[in-house]
């Protein structure tokens, strides 16, 4: 969740060039607030499968992360 003020904009720029790559809106107080609380009413109902629920879950996540490695790399 993005902020719609602008002042939350934020460059990225290449590590190797210093050139400018795009202009990334930021979160601000509001969204950072939301998002830690909605964080903290997740971890009840992550805390109360059992851990082969939550490995069965994490082995999910890792499998669609390295089908999608080399378009999260570029």
């Amino acid at each position: 969740m993005s902020s719609e003020d602008a002042a939350d904009q934020f460059t990225v720029d290449n590590p190797a060039t210093g050139a400018p790559l795009a202009v990334v809106q930021g979160a601000g107080d509001k969204e950072v607030d939301q998002a830690v609380q909605t964080a903290y009413d997740a971890h009840f109902s992550w805390k109360a499968r059992t851990a082969r629920e939550r490995g069965s879950w994490l082995r999910k996540v890792a499998q669609a992360v390295r089908a999608f490695q080399e378009k999260c790399a570029s």
